[in-house]
């Protein structure tokens, strides 16, 4: 279900629009969004490219072409929509943009993806947040790009163990969660602990954070609350 935040924007006039088949490439359906990329005619899933740069990758960030491969097959396998908070370097410039993955179905049941585009308003804020987030997230290779999907909670936790838990992957203290949250610091121990018990996990918080990142995908996630209040949030990854 999509909440007023993300209706609020997509009711606006669609920016960028593309399809996409099972194992091919973005196609843009409309100028913008083929000035985006730079120009060029499709966008290939597992990494983008601009012909005139000879066919060199757009970016070498593995964790985009692997955020961008998850998102695909939860809207293919799943039929969900995928609403997603993108900073990508598109022809030499960073963009914040919201992405819609919708599923269409053809007539004879095969699923394609289609793809609609919104600028945020506050771009420069939400490009400083990338940055930070992607240095979190030890994407070193292409600083500032990111692909997220935006979520209120990932099954099978709840939203405030979401939260907590996404900031527990990034490296955060008890004590700064709860700061950050407006809760006491014992009880993020205490949803820690049981949200452990909950994925029956049994371990350091290092290995915690990569149990997340292998079993439940949570560096593909951003939660909702920290895009709406991204500028506590960028203060935050800046402590």
């Amino acid at each position: 279900m999509l909440s007023s935040f993300i209706k609020s924007i997509i009711k606006s006039p669609i920016i960028y629009s593309g399809i996409k088949y099972p194992n091919s490439c973005y196609i843009p359906l409309n100028t913008n969004y083929m000035e985006l990329i730079g120009g060029i005619s499709t966008v290939c899933n597992h990494c983008d490219y601009r012909v005139s740069c000879g066919a060199s990758p757009l970016s070498e960030s593995s964790f985009l072409s692997e955020a961008s491969f998850f998102q695909d097959q939860l809207v293919i396998k799943d039929k969900a929509n995928i609403v997603s908070f993108n900073v990508q370097n598109y022809a030499s410039h960073f963009k914040a943009t919201l992405f819609l993955k919708t599923p269409m179905t053809q007539p004879d049941n095969k699923v394609f993806i289609k793809l609609s585009g919104w600028d945020f308003l506050e771009r420069k804020q939400l490009i400083d947040l990338a940055y930070l987030l992607s240095i979190k997230l030890k994407d070193h290779k292409c600083l500032g790009e990111t692909s997220l999907i935006i979520v209120n909670k990932v099954y099978p936790l709840t939203k405030r163990e979401f939260e907590i838990i996404y900031l527990i992957q990034l490296g955060y203290s008890a004590k700064l969660i709860a700061r950050y949250l407006g809760i006491n610091f014992t009880t993020v121990n205490d949803v820690v602990y049981k949200t452990k018990i909950k994925l029956c996990f049994s371990g350091n918080k290092k290995d915690f954070s990569k149990f997340l990142f292998e079993r439940y995908k949570l560096n593909f996630y951003i939660p909702e609350t920290f895009i709406l209040n991204h500028v506590n949030f960028t203060k935050l990854l800046l402590s």
